[in-house]
């Protein structure tokens, strides 16, 4: 295990993201060097965060619940102010807008970084939050899932759907608006059903 590229990320102020390994053996060999909390799971978020503060306010004393998740947040903020948090977890996956939206904020607003995994397609809402990170082992994801091949089934469906247009010309008696406008949408339709259908080739 190289933890050589990982420091030079963290040094550098990045979050971390690898592509199916477990966060936990990163965390052992970091734990030491940096102030680190391993969350092993994004949610339930408010849970998480309450972990944090835990961690950085240790006291039995003090009742985290009552509080909202962004009143939460401010909290971590106030308590790392201009230190450096490394949080990890797995399963970056299970991210909903909202609380990938809680982790981006503690991220931009203060010295939160992430180190974090995914094994599996993940929300759309969370991908704003993605780009903040450095995919580590960028490789072994595009062999494995082939997410660096050409896509050509969006080729291919344009060129079916042509055909469909001109045939529909072709086949049709109508005045020329009616005729282009009606061959057009026959087209756009052949289209949308192999789109939907096919997927990618």
């Amino acid at each position: 295990m190289n933890i050589i590229p990982i420091r030079k990320l963290l040094d550098e102020g990045k979050n971390v993201m690898i592509y199916s390994q477990d966060v936990n053996d990163f965390y052992i060999h970091l734990k030491n060097e940096y102030k680190c909390i391993n969350l092993y799971e994004p949610t339930p978020t408010k849970y998480k965060i309450i972990k944090c503060l835990k961690y950085l306010e240790p006291s039995e004393d003090i009742n985290y619940s009552r509080l909202n998740q962004l009143e939460l947040r401010d909290k971590v903020l106030d308590l790392v102010k201009n230190n450096t948090l490394i949080l990890f977890f797995n399963h970056f996956d299970q991210l909903t807008f909202k609380s990938a939206q809680i982790y981006h904020s503690l991220y931009e607003q203060g010295g939160v970084l992430f180190i974090c995994s995914f094994n599996s397609s993940f929300k759309e809402g969370a991908y704003h939050f993605y780009k903040t990170f450095t995919l580590l082992n960028k490789e072994e994801y595009e062999y494995e899932t082939g997410k660096n091949e050409i896509n050509i089934s969006y080729t291919i469906y344009g060129f079916f759907s042509l055909m469909a247009f001109l045939i529909y010309l072709n086949a049709s008696n109508l005045n020329t608006a009616s005729l282009i406008l009606g061959a057009a949408w026959f087209g756009l339709i052949i289209f949308r059903t192999l789109v939907y259908a096919g997927g990618r080739l």
